[in-house]
């Protein structure tokens, strides 16, 4: 190739791709569409074939359109990563860092550990998203998400750090007839009022796969989005919940924690990350170790399965 593609034509091929067309690309991009339409004649000359069949408004992908775009988006992904890796070696200090992170490890987990790594980086550009598994692995794959603390995800090209097992137990509250048992068995939830979260997220499946027939002897009408919510609603004695643990938080006012004594449910949690990219910018890699110790010293027992005792704490 005499005269390779440079990041802005492979920027505006990739915009076009994503809006649809070349003047949405062009009012997105901040540039005229002629600018457009010669970055990607530059990109048809260099490669010697269409990129696109323009079919009244919208562009569409030719097939050496499209082998390109799997190329671009590597291609950008990886100078994306390398600006921000750059920028951090700029002055030391500085950078951005992308992360997400499932409800309980954000809440409990990683919002102290973010103290302590802005006192140390105060000028790096930190941003956190709260969601699923699913959606975190999805995005870190994707590029738009630098790591992700959460459960593993069966996706191929991320790689997964376990850092410690989540025990569940269950929630109830102080005055609910089962809260004088001194254990209590799937087969004493018939009937009972499971609180629940909503479809698609991690807790929800790990629970229903432990709980497998006895599921469907509970009342579950009442489901609920987030953790916090599921917390309130055993609070208010709406029903009870199987939630996740932590050994340093206590359940909140008026409830008790109690182990299921005939199943035992855990969720791994810990870092997950692209498996191409060989570095981290020293802005994550300090926040990567911040994790990994906050994590070591504050669960030295759920991060050891078998010397867990009795759960004596909730996750907010």
């Amino acid at each position: 190739m005499s005269n390779p593609p440079d990041l802005r034509q492979l920027r505006t091929f990739q915009a076009i791709v994503e809006h649809g067309s070349f003047a949405r690309a062009a009012e997105q991009l901040g540039i005229a569409q002629s600018t457009v339409t010669l970055h990607v004649q530059a990109l048809e000359a260099e490669f010697g074939a269409p990129l696109f069949t323009r079919r009244s408004r919208q562009a569409e992908l030719t097939e050496a359109g499209r082998t390109l775009l799997a190329y671009a988006t590597r291609l950008l992904r990886e100078a994306d990563d390398l600006h921000r890796a750059m920028d951090d070696y700029g002055d030391g200090l500085s950078g951005k860092v992308h992360i997400g992170a499932i409800e309980s490890a954000a809440n409990v987990l990683l919002m102290p550990t973010l103290v302590r790594f802005i006192e140390e980086r105060p000028r790096v550009q930190l941003r956190v998203e709260v969601g699923s598994t699913a959606g975190i692995s999805g995005r870190v794959l994707a590029g738009e998400l630098d790591m992700g603390l959460c459960a593993p995800a069966d996706v191929e090209g991320l790689i997964f750090e376990r850092l410690f097992d989540q025990r569940f137990a269950l929630l109830l509250p102080e005055r609910h007839p089962l809260a004088e048992r001194p254990a209590i068995y799937l087969d004493d939830l018939r009937g009972v009022r499971l609180l629940i979260p909503e479809p698609g997220g991690e807790y929800r499946s790990r629970v229903q796969a432990a709980l497998g027939g006895h599921i469907a002897q509970m009342d579950t009408r009442v489901e609920i989005g987030a953790l916090s919510g599921l917390k309130y609603g055993v609070q208010a004695g709406l029903g009870v919940a199987i939630l996740p643990v932590l050994p340093f938080v206590s359940p909140p006012p008026g409830t008790l924690l109690r182990d299921l004594a005939d199943v035992e449910i855990t969720l791994p949690i810990g870092i997950l990350r692209r498996q191409e990219t060989g570095f981290a910018s020293p802005a994550l890699e300090l926040l990567l170790e911040r994790i990994r110790a906050a994590m070591a010293e504050a669960l030295p027992a759920t991060a050891n399965p078998a010397a867990a005792d009795r759960p004596s704490a909730f996750v907010n």
